[in-house]
């Protein structure tokens, strides 16, 4: 997968997963960190819940799952 990268839009956990989703392989939080100062220790532990859920110890298997091949 050829690596892309994601900045501005991001607001909380579930955009995170999409643009990883979607096969970005990372993310920038700009603005929301002004308007929610919180808002990385919350994507961090969504991010963590949800890979716990999938029993993921990686994000690897997480990039570009939605896009077909």
């Amino acid at each position: 997968f050829p690596s892309h990268d994601r900045v501005g839009g991001i607001e909380n956990t579930e955009d995170v997963l999409a643009f990883l989703m979607a096969g970005c392989s990372a993310v920038q939080i700009g603005t929301q960190a002004f308007r929610q100062p919180w808002v990385f220790p919350s994507v961090t532990k969504g991010l963590q819940a949800y890979m716990q859920l999938e029993g993921l110890n990686t994000l690897q298997p997480i990039i570009g799952c939605a896009v077909p091949r």
